[in-house]
């Protein structure tokens, strides 16, 4: 499972090779992009432990089975929210990356790995949707780019 997030916004071609004239090793857009993946990487997974979906509501389904919330009690692991946490992997497989596509494109990913996209897909189903970004989130991404990538706001 995949998210993609393209941009080949305009203005950066330019700038990419003016960054890469002031002393850049790497590509400017390409760190700038591939941070903020990882930002809202790391996002997605505290929202979903919060028992948020995508757009920052609850789960729709956000009540354990009768069964499965006694073996969480058991357990000893919380039952008042649903939080995706059995054992963390899915949450933690997530990745983050970016790369340069071509000319004046690139393209940043979370991906989930592919030993846990079974359980991705079934909490999914099961009327929570976590793996996802929302419009706000979108506009976070390039609002980060951006800032990264002025003169004034280079980290």
């Amino acid at each position: 499972m995949t998210i993609t997030v393209k941009s080949n916004l305009k203005g950066l071609t330019g700038l990419h090779a003016k960054l890469k004239g002031e002393g850049f090793g790497r590509d400017p857009v390409l760190t700038a992009l591939s941070r903020a993946m990882m930002y809202e990487r790391t996002y997605m997974e505290m929202r979903t432990k919060r028992g948020k979906g995508k757009n920052e509501r609850a789960f729709a389904n956000n009540e354990y089975s009768d069964s499965y919330r006694k073996k969480r009690e058991k357990l000893g692991k919380p039952v008042d929210v649903v939080d995706l946490t059995w054992d963390n992997k899915m949450l933690k497989s997530m990745q983050a990356s970016g790369k340069k596509r071509n000319q004046g494109l690139w393209e940043g990913k979370i991906n989930i790995a592919p030993s846990e996209v079974k359980k991705a897909k079934a909490a999914i189903a099961d009327g929570r949707e976590f793996f996802g970004l929302s419009k706000k989130q979108y506009k976070r991404i390039k609002q980060d780019v951006d800032k990264e990538l002025k003169p004034d706001g280079r980290r």
